[in-house]
């Protein structure tokens, strides 16, 4: 667990002890930098400040994209998978560590085999909905032609991510991780072989860390190249376009009507996937910066023989980071998306912006008018024209949801 140790523990939240050591991270790290009373309360502050900054923080994200419709876009949906992993990870986590410092686990035998667990599967939930985040914005970049992921597509994901974190993460602790008495208080900790462990950290450190770091690189670099090449989304809408004109066979008019629109707007949404893009990023560095000092220093903790005393603080500041953060993704998004900003002020206000308001009417009541004609008819090019602008504003539309 977060705040005891022992020889047959596992967790990307586990304080690595020797078997020689067998005594509580408090009684480790009070000598010599810090005497346990010390430790005891400056471990408590941090967790304090972890609960209160995480819980309200992700609970505004999460209230913000709720209360808003506009909002709920495939993208925001995703932020709002890891912001309930967070505050659950937060709010959940960190109070049962606190209690625990003080009394043990007294939650019972069924917590700690079933809920202990979860703090595994919250991460990793986290982690692998910002690959499918830099998926989902990779598709929408650099092959923008290809079909969007849906908002009802998302919705089905979510629970699937949730599912396979569990079996992936949570499954295995189930069958290993029980309470035990150290110390003179009940403890909950995973108990298996020293083979199994490492077999377990490896797999952790490899697949919800590494593997997600050279997928959501491969993505964004892949973005960026995109949007840096001169205008390359442009060059490659253009292309993609040109065969929706051929099958269409739109009139000289219509291709007008084009040339008018196209450039505009397209650089508008590039505008807006670049900001949207950048925000990601940040999310995505803060999310391996983070992360990647904790999967080192397990596997270092497990493998490294001789380690100086010392190690212990470089093990606690690696979870300091990790809880981090998920303490800085509100942060983030909150002072970088003018979205959420503006959600959060209309949240705090009780009304939507003017703006926004009529962004949603216009989406909602956008038709191509009929065209006033003599006779009630209307000519072939004025038909292909009115198909064409119902095109080009139902892919506005999707880019906008996007």
């Amino acid at each position: 667990m977060v705040l005891t140790m022992s020889s047959n523990s596992s967790s990307y939240f586990t304080m690595r002890n020797d078997s020689q050591l067998n005594q509580t991270l408090l009684s480790n790290m009070g000598s010599p930098l810090l005497s346990p009373e010390a430790f005891r309360l400056l471990t408590n502050v941090f967790f304090s400040c972890i609960i209160a900054t995480g819980v309200i923080g992700n609970g505004l994200v999460i209230a913000t994209i709720l209360r808003w419709k506009e909002m709920r876009s495939p993208c925001n949906l995703f932020l709002l998978n890891i912001s309930i992993a967070d505050l659950c990870l937060t709010g959940i986590g960190g109070s049962f560590r606190i209690v625990e410092v003080y009394f043990g686990w007294i939650f019972g035998d069924f917590l700690c085999r079933f809920l202990a667990p979860m703090q595994d599967v919250f991460v990793s939930v986290s982690g692998i909905t910002h690959s499918t985040i830099a998926w989902e914005r990779y598709r929408a970049t650099v092959t923008p032609f290809k079909p969007r992921i849906s908002k009802g597509r998302t919705k089905r994901l979510l629970p699937v991510i949730w599912v396979v974190s569990y079996v992936a993460c949570g499954l295995p602790l189930v069958f290993t991780t029980k309470q035990s008495q150290k110390g003179g208080k009940m403890r909950c900790s995973p108990h298996w072989s020293i083979l199994y462990r490492r077999i377990y950290e490896v797999y952790l450190v490899a697949v919800f860390i590494v593997l997600q770091l050279v997928l959501q690189t491969y993505a964004y670099a892949n973005i960026i190249r995109a949007l840096r090449s001169g205008n390359g989304i442009f060059r490659r809408s253009t292309r993609e376009g040109s065969k929706v004109v051929e099958q269409l066979e739109l009139t000289e008019d219509a291709l007008n009507i084009e040339s008018r629109m196209s450039f505009s707007a397209r650089n508008a949404r590039c505008k807006q996937k670049a900001k949207t893009i950048k925000t990601l990023i940040v999310l995505v560095v803060v999310f391996q910066v983070c992360y990647i000092p904790r999967g080192t220093v397990m596997l270092v903790g497990e493998f490294a023989t001789n380690l100086s005393s010392h190690f212990r603080y470089v093990e606690l500041i690696s979870l300091i980071l990790y809880y981090l953060k998920h303490v800085l993704n509100p942060v983030i998004l909150f002072l970088m998306s003018a979205e959420f900003s503006q959600g959060l002020k209309s949240l705090v206000t009780g009304r939507i912006n003017d703006k926004r308001r009529s962004r949603a009417s216009q989406r909602q009541t956008c038709q191509v008018p009929p065209q006033a004609s003599s006779g009630g008819k209307k000519s072939v090019e004025e038909d292909i024209t009115n198909e064409y602008l119902i095109k080009v504003k139902r892919t506005e539309q999707t880019d906008e949801q996007s």
